[in-house]
């Protein structure tokens, strides 16, 4: 994925629980959400009015692919061309607690696209080693932000488990941060 680079992120962590719409996130399961704006992505254009899939095991597909919902496929999509147009914020078998937001933000041309999914914990871990996350769109300049509500937070389980963080393109290689 051309384009794309990690940064670090300094702001403050801003919930969307009573700002946004909440959707339901099945366990191991996807669900639709209406894309707002046209997102230019990888050379391409997802349209507005498209619906992109919103997983519970950490990821979010562009296109009419979903998401894989196995454990073993979930941690090993990036670099898969089956998966193009797959967001994986933190993709892994993951167990949550919590409902799902989404917001936008802004007028035309420079809105903002907010997903956000609360209280997420590896499957089979204690519930006290929770973590949100969102992940923002921006509309013109096609910028995303994977943001971690606990950035040193550490997911615990009895076995070593680990989890996707990175980008599959549309038709280019895929940009990875594990």
């Amino acid at each position: 994925v051309s384009g794309y680079t990690e940064h670090d992120f300094t702001a403050t962590w801003t919930p969307i629980t009573n700002t946004g719409m909440p959707f339901d996130i099945p366990y191991s399961d996807n669900i639709g959400i209406t894309l707002p704006f046209d997102f230019p992505y990888d050379g391409a254009t997802i349209a507005g009015g498209s619906t992109i899939q919103v997983n519970g095991n950490g990821s979010i597909g562009l296109t009419s692919v979903l998401p894989p919902t196995d454990q073993t496929v979930a941690q090993t999509m990036l670099g898969n061309a089956s998966y193009p147009g797959l967001l994986a914020i933190f993709s892994s078998d993951m167990d949550l607690d919590g409902d799902g937001y989404w917001q936008v933000d802004g007028t035309a041309p420079n809105r903002v696209f907010t997903i956000e999914n609360e209280d997420t914990w590896f499957l089979g871990s204690p519930h006290f080693n929770e973590c949100a996350w969102q992940v923002k769109l921006y509309e013109t300049s096609g910028t995303i932000e994977f943001i971690y509500q606990f950035h040193n937070n550490q997911f615990k389980k009895n076995t070593i488990q680990t989890g996707c963080i990175g980008l599959n393109g549309l038709s280019t290689p895929s940009f990875v941060f594990n």
